[in-house]
């Protein structure tokens, strides 16, 4: 297959570059059950062509400096057969943002590329060969934020997220000016300069506040900034660079409305309650040029869910 002899020249060039090709962060707190499956899912899925793919799996401690030790047992009893696995237990509570910002601090010095994965996804098997073939596809794209397993078919504006952005079932792949956080992969310039800037805009006692006008992002990100939980919405400094800077994220757009990835909306910072809003994964094409669009036909979709042009 074509997608394997892709990931398997990858490998090559990256072991002449004394870099490790891949590596999994994987974002967890206190749902074991929600890390479990997660993990039965990574460890399953296709890696057929890579030299190694990495996986870290990051605990984050409770506010009283406590660790759920259900979830420290889980990440140390995982067998990973496709590479090195590290087990990393933060110093102290770092909520979402400092999991996000700190735990891919430093990543991109020794891996080539990286994904993280939240512990309420769950990934299809064909998740890295679709990932890797699309990395390749797009990385001319000088506006690529990142690449995301999850489908996003919400429009991001106020008022208009009660209507899907509909893009057509012809079009196997999008471009959307709104970034994904659920199983995205940046593009490491991309990601290199965000850092910066976010470490910056936060030694500045807190900075800026990062909002986008007119997105219903904005919005929640404000009733977090009123009830003093901004900590778990670190979304909204990504958002915000990804709009100053005309970035677009990669999405899924399969039949059934499925993505490599669903999130099964478990109770945590995100949500208050286990919410009832099932997701299917994709039906991938078995022939791998059917996943995405023929040259210049990938849709660039803007903030209102409308196509604006192709690439």
């Amino acid at each position: 297959m074509r997608v394997l002899s892709v990931v398997a020249l990858l490998a090559l060039a990256l072991a002449c570059r004394g870099l490790r090709q891949f590596l999994v962060i994987v974002l967890t707190h206190d749902r074991p059950d929600g890390l479990q499956r997660l993990l039965e899912g990574l460890s399953k899925a296709d890696y057929t062509g890579a030299r190694e793919v990495d996986i870290k799996i990051r605990i984050d401690r409770r506010t009283d400096g406590g660790v759920d030790g259900s979830v420290v047992s889980l990440a140390e009893r995982l067998h990973w057969r496709h590479g090195r696995k590290l087990v990393h237990v933060t110093e102290a509570n770092e909520n979402i943002v400092g999991q996000w910002l700190n735990g891919t601090a430093g990543v991109l010095d020794e891996y080539e590329r990286f994904i993280v994965i939240e512990d309420d996804i769950e990934v299809d098997s064909l998740y890295f060969q679709w990932l890797v073939a699309s990395i390749r596809r797009y990385s001319d794209f000088a506006r690529l934020a990142g690449i995301t397993l999850h489908r996003d078919h919400t429009n991001a504006v106020v008022d208009e997220r009660k209507h899907s952005i509909g893009i057509p079932r012809r079009f196997p792949v999008y471009l959307y000016r709104h970034p994904s956080s659920w199983a995205m992969s940046p593009t490491p310039r991309v990601w290199r300069e965000f850092l910066a800037w976010a470490h910056a805009a936060y030694a500045r006692n807190g900075g800026i506040s990062p909002v986008a006008p007119g997105l219903e992002s904005t919005y929640y990100y404000r009733s977090h900034i009123a009830e003093g939980r901004t900590q778990s919405m670190w979304s909204m400094w990504f958002i915000h660079y990804c709009h100053e800077h005309g970035l677009y994220t990669l999405y899924p757009n399969y039949p059934n409305k499925g993505g490599l990835a669903i999130n099964n909306r478990m109770k945590g910072v995100h949500f208050d309650r286990k919410y009832n809003a099932p997701e299917t994964m994709a039906e991938l094409p078995f022939d791998e040029s059917r996943w995405y669009p023929a040259p210049g036909q990938t849709p660039l979709v803007g903030w209102q869910g409308l196509i604006s042009g192709f690439v």
